[in-house]
């Protein structure tokens, strides 16, 4: 948990409070608790692109040994290339040992389309890890099918199918899914039915969806549907709010009791930094109303620059709410510029019912490539331009941006 908090607020740091600054710490220190106090254990050094994204990551834990990233990234900040290398010391010799490429949609561009990882094997590189996910749409430019195939045995071979069904007036009506699997009895491979939707009604609807995982957020949500998961039928229905809340619920008959199982989610958004509840109630209902009823919550808070300041899940069966996990952050600031020095996480001891420290996280070395970035653009510039704050050209000027001319900075 450890290096994966750490990783994750490095890829975070740096989005500065003020608008026109762009704040990276070039050096972060990993601290894991001792017992009796905080001890070091890994020092990341970091180089950016103007847009602050890291372009060089070192990693030196606190038995002397060295890892080297560096990263490539496309027009839309999606990293494309990173190379792992690795030594004995910061001083080297570093050798390569993986390498990992890759490419993306042209319409949906976060989503990976060819992930080609290599590992390094004596002289010899290797795939490890390797799939495709190809996207096909339809003349409309609608997804009718996404295929996921892995690299086993020489070959890419497809491992999942999902599937858009439309009709005749060019509506979603149906998503369906399989998956490879083994049948050991009979010793040969089969595509086994996975989750699928059919008679849908969306609330919003753009064509281009590519799973089954979150069909309430986002430019594809459902408003009504009947989904089949591992055999068993559900009644799926949704409502959504304004603020981005919204309420979804699962309903399935059970013969035994005469009455319907119904599974009520509640998302509800608390800020910009992506903090949000989720509360989760499952029952039968009676006569309209649910009944014996269990309710699982989860609370979510991070700060403006994504590090946690909680994180858990909470179990209320109508009686004692019960923590079953808990993570609590506490951040510390720059009084002057407002990014990040110090994050310290503490965890829940479901033993003792008590939080214990965990992890610590320093951030030093900070430069504001908002600033950098325009002074360098201004050095050189004998006409008038306008940029953004990361030191980009723009087009057309607006308030907040820097207008430089006879290599004068002027903010507007």
């Amino acid at each position: 948990m450890k290096k994966g908090l750490i990783l994750m607020s490095l890829a975070l740091i740096g989005q500065a409070a003020m608008a026109d600054d762009l704040w990276v710490a070039k050096t972060q220190k990993g601290y894991g608790w001792a017992g009796n106090g905080w001890e070091l254990e890994e020092v990341y050094t970091q180089s950016y692109t103007r847009e602050g994204l890291v372009s060089l990551q070192t990693v030196t834990d606190i038995e002397g040994g060295v890892s080297r990233q560096s990263f490539r990234y496309n027009s839309n900040g999606k990293m494309i290339y990173r190379l792992t290398s690795a030594a004995q010391s910061v001083s080297g010799p570093f050798k390569d040992t993986q390498k990992l490429t890759r490419t993306y949609d042209h319409i949906l561009t976060g989503f990976i389309t060819d992930n080609d990882q290599q590992v390094l094997v004596g002289s010899t590189w290797q795939p490890s890890n390797s799939y495709r996910q190809q996207i096909t749409r339809n003349e409309s430019g609608d997804v009718v099918q996404m295929v996921r195939s892995v690299f086993f045995q020489g070959i890419y071979d497809p491992t999942h199918h999902f599937n858009v069904i439309y009709n005749e007036s060019g509506d979603a009506t149906d998503l369906i899914t399989e998956d490879l699997d083994y049948n050991y009895s009979k010793q040969e491979y089969y595509w086994k039915p996975g989750p699928s939707y059919r008679n849908i009604v969306w609330d919003k609807f753009n064509g281009q969806i590519v799973s089954v995982d979150n069909l309430f957020d986002g430019e594809c949500r459902i408003k009504s549907a009947v989904a089949t998961i591992a055999g068993e039928e559900y009644r799926i229905s949704a409502d959504y709010a304004d603020d981005g809340s919204w309420t979804s619920r699962s309903v399935q008959f059970d013969p035994d009791v005469d009455l319907d199982l119904e599974e009520r989610t509640e998302y509800t958004p608390l800020d910009s930094n992506g903090s949000c509840t989720i509360v989760t109630t499952m029952g039968y209902v009676e006569d309209g109303e649910m009944i014996g009823a269990e309710r699982h919550i989860y609370n979510f808070k991070y700060d403006a620059n994504g590090l946690i300041l909680l994180e858990e899940e909470l179990y209320d069966n109508g009686g004692e709410v019960e923590i079953i996990s808990r993570t609590v952050g506490s951040v510390e600031y720059d009084a002057e510029n407002g990014y990040p020095t110090r994050w310290t996480v503490t965890i829940y001891d479901d033993e003792t019912g008590e939080m214990v420290n965990a992890f610590r996280a320093e951030y030093e070395d900070y430069v504001n490539l908002g600033e950098s970035a325009i002074d360098e653009v201004a050095a050189g510039e004998q006409v008038t331009r306008y940029y953004d704050f990361r030191g980009l050209p723009v087009n057309t000027p607006r308030k907040g941006q820097i207008l430089i001319h006879n290599n004068k900075k002027i903010r507007i």
